[in-house]
């Protein structure tokens, strides 16, 4: 009797024990480690792969690995490569975070409502999400089209970029958002093409040259193109051809020393500099030589 009465409730334990291991045993499924590019993706171990498709005709990159859950609908996870990005990361910015993502985003036909989430430059990688509009369905091919949730994250390397999309309709948009966060986690980018990357004080630098190649470039066209203008001048050539030799000549300068540092951007603002400076200074400087030349003592004839 006695044992009877203690079978149903070691059963029930067992039962209870089975229930609460269950879900974490699945949970707790040893993600998938992929290399693409140089980068250790781990992607969750309750989705497998099938065979990638051709990327459809507007498409930029190679898919390489596709992964899916196998539900309807499914949460489907898209690994494609892409050429490098940069050789130096920008510093952590707003505008850099923007930028990286409208690219990634412009890959992907028909991608709307783009969110930047997380750009980490030390770690090459930059997180963002939109929706794009998916296939109608099979079986209700009058049905408009519905819109899927699409969790971007690409890690940036020396040798190419890794894209990692993970789409699913709006009902499991968290179910991506997930699948994201622990792809952006747990994987790695080898370090032998790791990009190196700006830091703030690198970027302030960088922004203070460019301002003092304006600055620079706009004081230059000012002093020079007076210099020259009144040497011609002196020389007896007149007010308006004097200003315009001298502004050709300075852009001139100014256009070889963009083609002789191969294009820099110092180089651009300082051109750009002198050619919109000379441009504002002809009428003035033009009417200002035209004056001190009218007041000049005219040499007197000789008898």
């Amino acid at each position: 009797m006695l044992v009877w009465h203690r079978t149903p409730w070691l059963s029930l334990c067992l039962l209870l024990v089975a229930l609460a291991l269950g879900p974490r045993s699945a949970a707790a499924e040893p993600a998938q480690r992929v290399l693409a590019a140089d980068v250790e993706l781990a992607i969750p171990g309750g989705l497998r792969e099938v065979a990638a498709p051709m990327l459809p005709a507007g498409s930029r990159g190679t898919l390489i690995h596709l992964f899916t859950d196998g539900a309807i609908p499914p949460l489907q996870v898209f690994v494609q490569t892409a050429p490098p990005q940069a050789d130096v990361l920008p510093a952590r910015s707003d505008a850099a975070a923007a930028q990286f993502t409208r690219g990634f985003a412009s890959a992907v036909p028909g991608a709307f409502d783009v969110q930047t989430l997380r750009y980490e430059p030390e770690q090459g990688t930059v997180r963002a999400r939109f929706k794009v509009r998916g296939a109608p369905p099979a079986e209700a091919p009058g049905e408009p089209p519905p819109i899927l949730s699409v969790e971007s994250v690409a890690f940036l390397t020396k040798t190419a970029t890794v894209l990692v999309l993970t789409s699913a309709p709006l009902a499991r948009a968290d179910a991506a958002a997930a699948t994201a966060a622990a792809i952006l986690a747990e994987s790695r980018i080898q370090s032998q093409v790791r990009l190196p990357a700006e830091s703030p004080d690198t970027h302030a630098a960088r922004l203070g040259r460019h301002v003092a190649a304006g600055l620079g470039g706009i004081l230059g066209a000012v002093f020079w193109g007076f210099l020259a203008s009144w040497a011609l001048v002196w020389a007896g050539l007149g007010s308006r051809a004097a200003v315009a030799a001298s502004g050709i000549f300075l852009v001139l300068l100014a256009g070889i020393a963009v083609f002789r540092t191969g294009g820099s951007l110092d180089a651009l603002i300082v051109l750009g500099c002198y050619v919109s400076t000379s441009a504002l200074l002809y009428v003035p400087l033009t009417r200002w030589l035209a004056t001190r030349q009218s007041r000049a003592p005219k040499p007197s004839r000789a008898h």
